[in-house]
């Protein structure tokens, strides 16, 4: 029984110790900031500027697993300046090595967009991963205006038949599915545009 009691307040002790000791390697390695800014973006370096609290911090993604915000994959191409982000890495002064970095701004899963077109933009674009784009503008009905992006590869049918972006018109109907980033309110990656109905 003695012995007992000795060895209780030991173990206690040691333990202690322990804990405090993987409680410390684990902050080294985990979050580090929390809905930072994306002030900048260098796909050269695998480098993003991060802003939190007026101070600005370098982020390192080479190494990163990057997760947009409910835990699908997401590529580097997809942070863009404006996007809020959290990050897990170690730090140093404001210099962070991330090994994770999760995109706040960018939905899981590719989701359903129902609108009326009320701009169509005609000019040719180039995203983060070179793929050429144009792009309307619809006026959702739950999530306001959204920007739907257009590639080659995106799929345009009324009632079956195959229509072109030439085809869309102000004032039509329209359901589109692609990738959505709330930030800034826009649709990439777009799979298909179903027009409903037409303008009238």
């Amino acid at each position: 029984m003695r012995k007992m009691k000795f060895f209780l307040p030991v173990a206690l002790f040691l333990a202690f110790f322990v804990f405090a000791g993987s409680a410390d390697a684990k902050s080294g390695n985990g979050i580090q900031l929390k809905n930072a800014l994306i002030t900048s973006v260098d796909d050269r370096s695998n480098t993003v500027i991060a802003a939190k609290d007026g101070t600005e911090y370098a982020i390192d993604v080479s190494n990163a697993t990057i997760r947009r915000r409910y835990g699908a994959k997401c590529d580097f191409y997809e942070l863009m300046t404006g996007d809020y982000i959290w990050v897990w890495g170690t730090m140093s002064g404001t210099n962070i090595t991330a090994g994770k970095v999760k995109d706040m701004s960018i939905q899981k899963w590719k989701g359903s967009f129902v609108g009326t077109i009320t701009s169509i933009d005609s000019a040719t674009y180039t995203d983060g991963e070179g793929k050429s784009y144009q792009q309307f503008e619809i006026e959702s009905r739950h999530r306001g205006d959204q920007i739907i992006r257009v590639y080659s590869t995106t799929s345009i049918k009324y009632r079956g038949k195959a229509k072109t972006f030439s085809d869309l018109a102000i004032g039509q109907e329209v359901v589109a599915k692609g990738t959505w980033n709330n930030t800034h309110s826009f649709v990439y990656d777009t799979n298909w545009v179903k027009i409903r109905t037409l303008a009238e």
